[in-house]
């Protein structure tokens, strides 16, 4: 568990605006603005920030001063950076990788639906949520092979996405997790798209989510650790094991349009591309801020 976190607040009490809420335990550490009109999704590498939106993929120091701004003909919706340094970005229906410093195709999509929201890199696989067939794929980097997950079957109940929002996050182990915000929970598959277990439950308090679809992002600190973030109440917290733990940033930081809180982290520190504020904000334990 991180220091500091533990649940404070029964459940039931949390209000719109999280009036009783638990005191944040992260600090802002940096917080920098971003120079697209519509910036869409973040990922990070161990010398890099990479920020997508606009038909732009910008790239910033961990600092947050723009080094460089690479130019791609679709409009990007998010982006993921392998363990092996490799840089993926994908717009509604492609995958391209960053190569030599320009964006080079790489997957299609086979549905016409397709509207890929996110995407997460070990060095064999390439997993792709896509939102608007209501689908996670899985692209073997190797062969480029694609399998697909989240159909109904009598043991699963199916990806329920009622709005443009679907994330995924592969482990170090290989197991993958994704949301299923239409039942407001998160859920943890095997490489091979069998549920493990899920978490989650229709509430606006602290320890659950609420409205139609959430959570509408996440981010795995560790095999035990989920970051996620809301919209409607456009908050950032820390669930360990599947129980919530504490809170990064409360709904009263952001503008209640701040839909689609995009999330990354280094196993230090977390970032949060805020969309409607067009900014980058860096957390971290305010132990270590200290």
């Amino acid at each position: 568990m991180i220091a500091g976190c533990s649940p404070k607040v029964p459940d039931g009490q949390a209000g719109l605006s999280d009036p009783n809420a638990p005191e944040p335990v992260y600090g802002k550490e940096l917080q920098f603005n971003v120079p697209l009109q519509k910036p869409r999704g973040i990922a990070i590498s161990d010398l890099a920030l990479y920020v997508v939106g606009d038909r732009s993929i910008l790239r910033f120091d961990r600092k947050g001063r723009l080094e460089q701004t690479i130019d791609i003909s679709d409009e990007p919706t998010c982006a993921a950076v392998s363990p092996g340094g490799r840089v993926f970005v994908a717009s509604a229906n492609r995958v391209y990788e960053l190569i030599n410093g320009r964006p080079e195709p790489l997957v299609q999509l086979p549905s016409s639906k397709a509207l890929i929201r996110s995407l997460s890199s070990s060095d064999d696989n390439l997993w792709i949520a896509d939102a608007g067939a209501r689908r996670i794929y899985r692209a073997q980097l190797r062969t480029l092979e694609l399998a697909e997950f989240g159909q109904e079957t009598k043991d699963y109940p199916g990806l329920i996405v009622p709005s443009p929002h679907l994330d995924v996050a592969v482990l170090q182990s290989g197991d993958v997790l994704w949301t299923n915000p239409g039942m407001r929970r998160f859920e943890l598959h095997d490489r091979d798209g069998k549920l493990i277990r899920a978490w989650g439950k229709d509430s606006t308090a602290i320890d659950g989510f609420a409205g139609c679809c959430n959570p509408t992002d996440i981010a795995s600190f560790s095999e035990n650790t989920v970051i996620t973030s809301e919209k409607g109440l456009p908050r950032i917290k820390v669930y360990w094991r599947g129980k919530f733990d504490c809170v990064v940033s409360p709904a009263s930081d952001r503008s209640e349009k701040a839909a689609g809180i995009d999330l990354a982290t280094d196993g230090v520190r977390i970032y949060a591309l805020d969309p409607f504020a067009k900014n980058v904000t860096v957390y971290m334990h305010k132990e270590k801020l200290k």
